[in-house]
């Protein structure tokens, strides 16, 4: 891998801030270092408050609090929003497809998050990211599709009523296990089903490349399919085709995702979501990689 690590932060001209995201792992947010997604960030940038430091140091405006389920403790929720506020970061929000009830009552571990967030002030539209639901391969497709349409509406209906959050709908990659939403078209389906109003998408840049690669999809969305994203998650694609890549340089795959954004009037988020543990180098190592993809995402958004 050719790595360049002399590049500098670059700055908007005008003093505007470039919308560039980084997703860290909840337990890694809170102290609680109990995996090896976030044993991999201790080992790269220390404690979290030094790495939230460093990363807005680099031009980073937002955190995506990530690695969320039904298990995760309400009051684990809020401590990580108190400490991504306590760096001045903005948030947004990796969440999870619940299985709703018949009554669309919105999950606790979202309620926590929402007030937490009423209280530091932080109202504007959150997006709410969620995948389809998955199963083995023997369940029909078409059952898979319908518990998560199901849950997609009775979860976006609730959000909608005087809510900080926006439910998107993330595209998927292509798995052993059976899932919906892993082409452009299905995925856009889906959110039709529910409503723009209600639900909006997440593109996922890698997962959309890595389904290309696999000639599961096309590789590049039409206009209708970016005039509905309202989240996009930035990484790309290793050799060996493996995804949550570093992004290390500024032109190909990703530049034309980005550019086809831009183009459809997209104001949300350039999410990086990176996962170091899967590149197999050293901390120090991962750490130039991290900052080589901020300052790519800088050039290509500047």
């Amino acid at each position: 891998m050719i790595l360049r690590t002399d590049w500098a932060p670059i700055c908007i001209s005008g003093g505007k801030r470039l919308r560039i995201g980084f997703s860290l792992p909840v337990n890694y947010l809170t102290g609680k270092v109990s995996c090896q997604l976030s044993e991999s960030w201790t080992q790269i940038y220390g404690p979290v408050d030094q790495c939230l430091g460093n990363l807005k140091k680099l031009g980073i405006t937002s955190v995506e609090i990530s690695r969320l389920s039904e298990e995760t403790p309400p009051s684990q929720l809020r401590h990580a929003v108190e400490v991504v506020i306590d760096a001045s970061l903005g948030i947004t929000v990796h969440g999870w497809l619940p299985k709703m009830e018949a009554d669309p009552d919105i999950p606790l571990g979202v309620l926590e998050l929402e007030k937490v967030l009423i209280e530091c002030r932080q109202q504007d539209m959150i997006p709410f990211t969620v995948h389809s639901h998955e199963s083995d391969m023997l369940e029909p497709k078409s059952r898979v599709a319908e518990g998560t349409l199901r849950d997609l509406n009775l979860l976006a209906k609730a959000l909608a009523e005087n809510s900080v959050f926006m439910a998107s709908l993330e595209i998927c990659r292509r798995k052993d296990r059976q899932s919906v939403g892993v082409t452009f078209v299905d995925t856009l389906f889906m959110a039709k089903q529910i409503g723009r109003e209600n639900l909006g998408l997440c593109w996922d840049v890698g997962h959309s490349q890595a389904n290309y690669h696999m000639k599961k999809d096309t590789r590049l969305p039409d206009e209708e399919f970016a005039k509905n994203v309202i989240h996009a998650h930035i990484h790309d694609v290793g050799p060996d085709g493996r995804t949550h890549w570093p992004v290390l340089v500024s032109d190909g795959y990703v530049r034309d995702c980005i550019d086809i954004l831009r183009s459809s009037g997209y104001e949300g988020v350039y999410n990086l979501e990176l996962s170091p543990f899967q590149w197999r180098v050293s901390p120090k190592e991962c750490r130039a990689y991290v900052e080589t993809s901020i300052n790519s995402m800088a050039r290509m958004l500047s």
